[in-house]
This record gives structure tokens, C-alpha cells and sequence, in this order.
């Protein structure tokens, strides 16, 4: 079965406008910077849980695991594993965050450090989120322009198209919009990929037998090349990534109350290691159905696209752009709150909500412009995850621990570690991209060093 028919058209068009129409609806809702920012910091239990797995659930888990799944397969799970130990961690760290009434990272990291490292910090995480969204919506151009393209969709028209439905709701509704598209995004994957998808794949292959054959014999199983150390090197910052994540801080933040935020947590990372069992086994029936597939991040979209019928095709197909979107939002969100309540703010307290709503908005355009300008050029995306994610980690992860569990630390010692921590880490990259063999992951060795110089400089303080 393969081709679009017009009612999976319509289901997709008529996705595209709700996303907008709760745009519309949030911003109603939003009465100052704060409502913007972290919707008036009221999110209700289901709607925080809805954006916490919409977001864990994105293009990474979903297309990302089943592509690497297709290549690797169960050995993926390392890194999925190491996810599900950084939610549990960050459950545990939330009744400290919420204590502090923290607003944002920088935010944390002002109040133990002063504006410098407020300013420090502001500046990596927008770098890190402009490479994130750019990697979002070359994720979607790609997508999109396959599965549409017998109706002349193109990978440039599949990028702008994404690009202005993205803004659209994000920009009318600020966090609250984000919040309730991630709720339906996240219902969406679970019900087009996480039930429709796989009871049809089971029917087509004919039962549970003809599925746990193809599971005992996932790719790379006999493979004596395969190399595990670089997946379980990949551990300590996986799961560093998740507990210093900008947008799960800024929801904890908006969360209406306290006793909300463990349990989301822990629900979400049940979810997720769920989820990502349901992918990686996707992935390997992809391997075995479609051996010779061109690209491995095509495999969900592959089974999409060849066994569901009408009607469920176009949902299952929403959930794919569900699971772009409700990454790319939750980014483009952060570079406008970072900007005007971490930077302006910081700088100018007395900076009037309007205008902070507005250098809000005026940063997510900018920063949805630079996306579209890295999507067209077609950079690589494992080269802006790596940055992505490395910088946030390497620049981030030592100054917020001090910030939240030294007794003997200082400024000083937080800058140097935070630039120690980048610069390692991007020569690191530039001398592994080179072609030269480091035997150390880049960001554990610019954690390490990180870490040493807090030390150092602390001590002698």
C-alpha cells in the first residue's frame, strides 16, 4: 500500500490548523512576560505531563532510535537508557529548583554567581538552541518533502511551510501554546505510532512469530567489528543533557504546583524507556522488511507509508511531523525567554513587560530565520546534534552543579569552568572532525577538565 490519498491530506492540513487555532486560543491567556514566558507558571498535572513526553518522544527518539536501530540494533538502548537515569535524576532535583524559584538556568546560576555567569550562560544556550532548531527543521524539511512529494512538495517549500506554522502558534502563544501542542502531539505519536502502527505491522508479517524471529536477529548481532564503548562513553553526557535541559527546568518552573513536578517526571521517563523499546524494535522489523533502504532515518516513515491505510496513514503521519514540532517549539520558546528575561532583563530590570513580550517575539523570528538559512544549506545533522548538545553540556553541566550543591565556589571558579569546558570541547571536536583518533569521547574529556579547574580555582580562593 503506498501513496497519499486525499483524506491522510486532509488529516495532515487539518493538524497544522489546530496547532495554530491553540496559538490563538493561548494567547488570550497571556497578560504579561511571565504568561509568555512560563504560562503564568499555572500548568495543570496533564498538560505539564503532555509537554514533558511531547518533548521527550520528538524526531530523536522516535525517527532518530528507529534509524539507529536499523543500523546497530538493540545497542541504541544504551543511550536511550541513560535518557531514562537522567529523567529519574532530574525528578530528584526538581524540589531544589523549585525551592529556588528558579525561572531559568541563568537564572540559578545569577543568583549564586552574579550577572557574568548569568550573561555566560544565556549566550551558550541560545547558540545551543539556534543549532537545535536548525536541526529540527532540516529534520522536518526532509520528511515532509518525502512524504509529500507526489504532490510537488519540495525540501525547500516542506522547510518554510514548517518553519511559518511553527512561529505561527509559538509566537500568538508563548509557552501555554507550546505546552497544549505538546499535549496533542504527544497524543498523536502514541496513538498513530505507538498502537495504530505496530498492530498493522504485526497483521502484515503475520503474527507474534514471524515479529520475535525478526527480534532475535537484529543487526550487527554477529557483527564482531561492533564497538560498544563509544555508545556506553556516551552515558555521562546523555544523561547530563537531560538534567541541566533548559526547556524541562523552564517546565518545572511553569508547573501551577510543586507536588506536579516529580511525578510527571517519573511518568515521562517511564514513557520514554517504553517508547524507546517500541522504536528500536520498529527499527529492526524495518531492517528485515526493507534491507536495502537508503536511508535509515526513513524506517518509521517507511512502514508508515507502505502499510497503514487511509485516514491512519495521514494521523500516523501527523505524529512524524508531531514529533519535529514539538521539539522545534519548545527551542524556539527558550531563545525568546532567554533573551529577554535572562539577557534584557538582567541588564534592565526595569524593562516593561511589553517590550520584553516583543524582544520575546523579535528573537524567535531571528532565530527561525537562521534555522531556515542552516536547513537549506543542508549541514550535516549529526554534526549540529554533537555541537548542539556538547556545548550545553561541556559549558553548563560543572558551573550548575556548583551553583546548586557547593559549598566553596565562586565566580571565578564557575567562568573557568565554564570556559574551559567549551574551548576543550570544541577543539576536541575540530581535531576528531580532522581525522586524528582521540580515545576519549570530546565531552567527557572537556567535562573532566571542566570539573578540575572549578576545583582548582575554588580551592584557592
Amino acid at each position: 500500500m503506498t501513496g497519499l490519498a486525499r483524506a491522510d491530506l486532509v488529516v495532515i492540513g487539518l493538524y497544522l490548523l489546530v496547532l495554530i487555532g491553540v496559538g490563538v486560543y493561548a494567547s488570550k491567556k497571556n497578560k504579561n512576560a511571565t504568561d509568555y514566558a512560563l504560562a503564568g507558571k499555572g500548568l495543570k498535572f496533564p498538560v505539564l505531563l503532555g509537554t514533558l513526553v511531547g518533548t521527550v518522544i520528538g524526531a530523536g527518539a522516535t525517527m532518530g532510535n528507529a534509524g539507529k536501530a536499523f543500523n546497530i540494533g538493540y545497542l541504541v538502548l544504551i543511550t536511550c537508557l541513560a535518557y531514562f537515569i537522567g529523567y529519574l535524576i532530574l525528578a530528584q532535583l526538581a524540589p531544589l529548583l523549585r525551592t529556588k524559584k528558579m525561572t531559568s538556568i541563568p537564572n540559578v546560576l545569577h543568583q549564586r554567581f552574579g550577572s557574568g555567569m548569568q550573561t555566560i550562560s544565556s549566550f551558550v544556550i541560545l547558540g545551543c538552541v539556534v543549532l537545535m532548531f536548525a536541526l529540527q527543521l532540516t529534520a522536518f524539511g526532509v520528511v515532509a518533502s518525502t512524504l509529500l512529494k507526489e504532490i510537488g512538495v519540495g525540501y525547500e517549500l516542506a522547510v518554510l511551510v514548517g518553519v511559518i506554522v511553527i512561529l505561527a502558534y509559538t509566537l500568538i502563544g508563548g509557552l501555554l501554546a507550546v505546552a497544549i501542542t505538546d499535549l496533542l502531539q504527544a497524543i498523536i505519536l502514541l496513538v498513530g505510532i505507538g498502537v495504530i502502527l505496530p498492530i498493522i505491522i504485526t497483521i502484515d508479517m503475520g503474527g507474534f512469530g514471524p515479529i520475535f524471529e525478526a527480534l532475535k536477529n537484529p543487526p550487527g548481532l554477529n557483527n564482531g567489528n561492533l564497538n560498544w564503548m563509544p555508545y556506553l562513553a556516551l552515558i555521562p553526557t546523555f544523561i547530563a543533557v537531560v538534567v541541566i535541559d533548559p526547556g524541562a527546568w523552564q517546565r518545572i518552573a511553569a508547573a501551577e504546583k510543586s507536588e506536579f513536578v516529580k511525578p510527571a517526571l517519573y511518568i515521562t521517563a517511564g514513557i520514554y524507556l517504553v517508547w524507546s523499546l517500541l522504536i528500536v524494535c520498529l527499527g529492526i522489523l524495518v531492517f528485515h522488511l526493507y534491507p536495502s533502504l537508503e536511508s535509515s532515518d526513513a524506517a518509521i516513515a517507511t512502514l508508515i507509508f507502505n502499510h497503514v491505510p487511509v485516514v491512519a496513514k495521514g494521523l500516523c503521519l501527523a505524529a512524524i511531523m508531531a514529533a519535529i514540532m514539538s521539539t522545534a517549539d519548545t527551542v524556539l520558546l527558550i531563545a525568546g525567554t532567554t533573551v529577554s528575561m535572562d539577557i534584557v532583563k538582567g541588564f534592565k530590570p526595569q524593562t516593561t513587560d511589553r517590550a520584553l513580550l516583543l524582544i520575546g517575539r523579535v528573537t524567535i523570528i531571528v532565530v527561525a530565520l537562521i534555522g531556515v538559512f542552516l536547513a537549506l544549506a543542508k549541514i550535516e545533522l549529526f554534526t549540529i546534534g554533537v555541537l548542539s548538545y556538547g556545548l550545553l553540556v561541556t559549558g553548563l553541566l560543572i558551573p550548575i552543579m556548583a551553583a546548586l550543591y557547593a559549598k566553596k565556589t565562586s565566580s571565578k571558579s564557575a567562568l573557568g569552568a565554564s570556559i574551559v569546558g567549551i574551548v576543550t570541547f570544541v577543539l576536541a571536536v575540530i581535531i576528531k572532525f580532522a581525522g586524528y583518533h582521540i580515545h576519549i569521547d570530546p565531552a567527557l574529556l572537556a567535562i573532566a577538565l571542566s570539573a578540575a579547574t572549578h576545583f582548582i580555582i575554588s580551592r584557592r580562593l
